[in-house]
């Protein structure tokens, strides 16, 4: 009895790793290079989100609010920074 699956039908060919690697490759990068968000955790258990992972600068940490301003938080006031 012939096979109607459409892995052996005749004619179709697995694209192999030359189209399957990029593919594979494109939706890796696309999903891990969208800009994180973190939660920077404040002393008095305040979240403050950011864009992006927030820097260390002079004794505060500077981060991008979720309007895109840049804003800053005494370092001596953070618990923990995780990202979301």
């Amino acid at each position: 009895m012939p096979s109607t699956s459409p892995h052996t039908a005749p004619g179709w060919r697995f694209p192999g790793r030359f189209v399957l690697g990029p593919i594979l490759l494109s939706v890796c990068l696309l999903s891990s290079s969208c800009a994180q968000g973190y939660t920077i955790v404040t002393a008095n258990g305040a979240e403050i989100y950011s864009r992006g992972r927030p820097k260390l600068s002079g004794g505060y940490y500077v981060y991008t609010d979720a309007n895109g301003q840049e804003q800053r938080v005494n370092s001596l006031r953070v618990r923990s920074i995780e990202a979301r």
